[in-house]
């Protein structure tokens, strides 16, 4: 029996359009009705000036569903995430499955000690090297937090570690503002200019939100 790829349906999917159509709804409804807890002034007035709903008391950003709808239709659905090597490059949203380390972990079994310990830097710059031997593997997340870091600098660090370890896709972390504007810095200094990261960025920034639905302010 011959065996026929489709392209049109390639890809992992876990959820009904229907189970998406719902995630969504609710994910709209609670953006809206709740809202994100954001600390950060220049943020919450950033979102303001964008058309949501800012309670600057109380620090409650909330999410017009049409602000967010909008900003979904004009984000685009393809996108390339460079490597430093274009043999690196691949795309989101071409509905194939695409391949990254996760983290970030704070402890690792020590194969030379037998002990479960705290990860370092070191260990981030190791698992680094490993995943950029990997053709398997399309990006490097930060994988394990360098905590032999000074609190303050461990965003650096960090940076530092894979950069020098591997040339794919890097998704790093900054605690705030500050930190992603110094790590765009090192970004433009390895490419050349900001000009050439600009063209083609090969890292990208992550921030997450603490629950319950907060954003502090680094």
């Amino acid at each position: 029996m011959a065996f026929t790829f489709d392209k049109e349906t390639r890809g992992y999917k876990i959820l009904t359009e229907q189970g998406i159509l719902d995630l969504h709804n609710a994910t709209m409804e609670l953006m809206e009705e709740y809202g994100v807890r954001i600390f950060g002034q220049e943020a919450r007035e950033i979102y303001e000036k964008g058309g949501c709903r800012v309670e600057h008391e109380t620090n409650m950003v909330r999410f017009p569903r049409d602000l967010v709808e909008w900003a979904i239709q004009v984000t685009p659905g393809r996108f390339t995430m460079c490597g430093r090597n274009p043999k690196d490059d691949f795309v989101l949203g071409d509905g194939t499955v695409s391949f990254t380390s996760f983290g970030t972990g704070l402890q690792m079994f020590d194969l030379d000690t037998g002990e479960i310990r705290d990860t370092n830097t070191e260990d981030l710059g190791n698992f680094a090297r490993f995943c950029d031997a990997i053709p398997e593997i399309n990006a490097f997340t930060t994988a394990v937090a360098a905590q032999d870091a000074p609190p303050q600098l461990k965003d650096f660090y960090e940076a530092e570690a894979i950069f020098k370890n591997t040339t794919k896709h890097a998704i790093l972390d900054a605690e705030n503002g500050h930190n992603a504007r110094a790590i765009i810095d090192m970004g433009a200094a390895i490419a050349g200019s900001y000009e050439a990261l600009r063209e083609r960025p090969f890292f990208t920034l992550c921030m997450c939100p603490n629950s319950p639905l907060e954003i502090h302010d680094g």
